[in-house]
């Protein structure tokens, strides 16, 4: 069986303006999304958009910050900007933190990776290396 859905969504939490960066697909199937919705509670009108403007936009391959478009847990970096916040995921066997993370919106500078945790003592992951991009 081949996976029908059109899109994934890393980090959708938002407050002000913004902008939904996608791969493949076209700008009609796109408005649609718009108007059906996404994420939770479709049903009540939360997660509808209207699409403003579209077109192309290149991503630098490297550079010496980059922003993060997810919760993340930078390890070896030289400095990190941005909100941090502590928390816990529950999952089926127990919980998972509390840890420090970086939220999205948030830069981290040098030679940086990410940490995923899980628990010791059961099978349960928390992904914690989001999507980002360079900043030039």
């Amino acid at each position: 069986m081949v996976n029908a859905d059109p899109y994934k969504i890393a980090a959708f939490i938002p407050s002000v303006p913004y902008v939904i960066y996608f791969e493949g697909g076209d700008r009609r199937l796109f408005e649609l999304l718009g108007k059906v919705g996404i994420g939770g509670e479709r049903a009540v009108g939360l997660g509808k958009f209207e699409v403003l403007e579209f077109g192309e936009v290149e991503f630098l391959e490297g550079g010496k910050a980059a922003m993060l478009l997810g919760v993340g847990r930078p390890v070896g970096f030289k400095n990190a900007v941005g909100e941090w916040a502590v928390r816990s995921w529950r999952c089926t066997h127990g919980i998972i933190g509390p840890l420090s993370v970086l939220l999205d919106g948030g830069v981290v500078e040098g030679d940086f990776e990410f940490e995923d945790v899980e628990r010791a003592d059961s099978p349960c992951l928390k992904k914690l290396s989001p999507l980002w991009i360079w900043l030039s």
